[in-house]
């Protein structure tokens, strides 16, 4: 008769292959961030240290809007990094 294992000697479940492909996070990062969003708003990534904001040298320029572009990269980092 063959014991089961307990419960702390199963892998955690970080350690499991994601059951998303990358189009799926990328259709739910897009959904998470609004992109293309109807009523006209923009979600932006900030190009350099916040400490900029206080020297007063922060411009327009420091800021990029997240596109699908930026949403397919942050898809791909979630892909080859989960465990």
């Amino acid at each position: 008769m063959k014991i089961p294992s307990p419960e702390w000697d199963k892998p955690p479940m970080y350690n499991t292959k994601p059951k998303m492909n990358k189009k799926q996070i990328a259709d739910k990062l897009n959904e998470f961030f609004d992109v293309n969003a109807k009523d006209g708003t923009y979600v932006y990534n900030l190009m350099r240290v916040k400490s900029a904001f206080g020297l007063g040298t922060m411009t327009v320029d420091d800021f990029e809007e997240i596109d699908s572009v930026f949403i397919n990269e942050l898809a791909d980092f979630i892909l080859d990094n989960v465990h």
